[in-house]
């Protein structure tokens, strides 16, 4: 599976239980990226735009295959860690306040790095990490 999460510049995931952030165009980048093979929770679904594709389910995370892209908003793909084949991380350009933060399940390297104009944020970097 390939795991994709937004963090913030000290890899905050979430606060208070809520997300951080939101940006549209980013969400719009995720879909595109991951094609037919993306799957989120319910909470998560809401920032998808209605004609999305996505898998929609609590279990998003067990059923996830190989090339599947999981969209995650905590730490539950810990719990997963031995399938996790790729991690795709768009990095909001500000610190939020974080109770919760994104950790690498081992040694990873990265491969890939770009960055885009975002609709709440003016710039949103995706890092591509691999095993």
């Amino acid at each position: 599976m390939i795991i994709a999460a937004c963090v913030d510049e000290a890899m905050g995931l979430r606060f208070n239980g809520r997300r951080q952030s939101r940006d549209r165009i980013m969400m719009e980048q995720l879909c595109a990226m991951a094609g037919n093979r993306l799957r989120m929770s319910f909470a998560s679904a809401k920032l998808l735009a209605q004609e999305s594709s996505a898998y929609i389910g609590e279990d998003y995370l067990s059923g996830a295959g190989s090339g599947d892209w999981c969209f995650v908003e905590d730490t539950a793909y810990l719990t997963s860690k031995d399938e996790i084949e790729q991690i795709v991380l768009f990095q909001w350009n500000r610190s939020y306040p974080a109770d919760e933060y994104f950790q690498f399940p081992g040694e990873w390297k990265l491969i890939q790095r770009r960055d885009f104009a975002g609709s709440s944020h003016e710039n949103i970097t995706i890092e591509v990490y691999q095993k």
